[in-house]
């Protein structure tokens, strides 16, 4: 689900165990306590109240993302690999 949000350039609300590393370095959606349903309730209140002024933060952190996880730099990176081990 995460990537697919990434490819089609879409902001997430996810539990923070969802690929805690992406969220680390890319500012993609909101995060909450797994498990909370609180904490759910309030960040979608959260992303829904703030979203227009988060929007473009959003926008440029999911370009990033998708160039870092992209088909082609996954291929650039394997090939890399290779080149290393041979």
């Amino acid at each position: 689900m995460l990537f697919t949000a990434i490819g089609f350039q879409k902001p997430v609300i996810a539990s923070d165990d969802m690929n805690p590393e992406v969220f680390e370095q890319f500012h993609i959606g909101e995060l909450f306590k797994s498990g909370d349903l609180n904490a759910l309730r309030s960040t979608l209140e959260d992303f829904i109240n703030h979203y227009d002024e988060r929007a473009s933060v959003y926008a440029d952190e999911l370009a990033k993302a998708g160039r870092e996880y992209a088909p082609e730099a996954f291929a650039r990176r394997i090939e890399k690999i290779i080149q290393e081990k041979a």
